[in-house]
């Protein structure tokens, strides 16, 4: 999901036509995990030193790792980069105009997200950790890809494309992380500690 979303609406549409939902019969998850690979083909072959559109695959990560972190290892990979994509969407919308279009392909990833990651009624989905919001935010703060003075993140922008932006290390930019953990976690009713 996150590769087609970080190529634009128009890839992202074409991996949800396939009905990428969970369980996958083994035919479409060859089609689904086909459209992921030549996607990503695409951002290795126009930009193969991670100069610019291949950034946008960092979607989700910031956050992410910060709930990996923040969780000794709790939550997986794959789960802390789709909840981080969810914690993005929620800061974008704190941050940035998104237009009418852009908020509904956004509310398409998020639903995707939460259908996929948190299938409702799945006995094996294990009980979610507590999650401390003072040790997220200090991961969040430690993160390689930000600069001295400034967060760098990858967030959806006004059309809903994804944009690589920089905002101030400051007291209202990490209350907005914050606030952008907080939601998606009470959204997901995890615990949360430190709210």
């Amino acid at each position: 999901a996150k590769i087609c979303f970080a190529r634009g609406p128009q890839q992202f549409d074409e991996y949800l036509k396939l009905r990428p939902s969970y369980p996958l019969d083994p035919g479409d998850a060859v089609a689904v995990i086909l459209c992921s690979l030549l996607t990503k083909k695409w951002f290795i072959e126009v930009d193969e030193f991670d100069q610019k559109e291949r950034l946008l695959l960092n979607f989700g990560h910031t956050f992410g790792h910060a709930i990996e972190g923040g969780t000794n290892f709790g939550v997986s990979h794959g789960i802390g980069v789709g909840l981080g994509m969810l914690a993005a969407c929620s800061f974008a919308r704190s941050q940035t105009k998104l237009s009418a279009h852009a908020l509904a392909i956004v509310g398409q990833l998020e639903q995707h997200i939460l259908e996929t990651l948190l299938p409702a009624g799945d006995p094996t989905i294990p009980e979610p950790p507590v999650m401390k919001l003072a040790l997220l935010l200090e991961k969040f703060e430690s993160d390689k890809k930000h600069q001295q003075t400034a967060y760098r993140l990858v967030l959806p922008g006004f059309d809903g494309s994804l944009e690589l932006v920089s905002f101030p290390r400051n007291e209202a930019i990490r209350q907005a992380v914050r606030m952008a953990y907080m939601t998606t976690f009470q959204r997901l009713g995890w615990p949360i500690e430190g709210t």
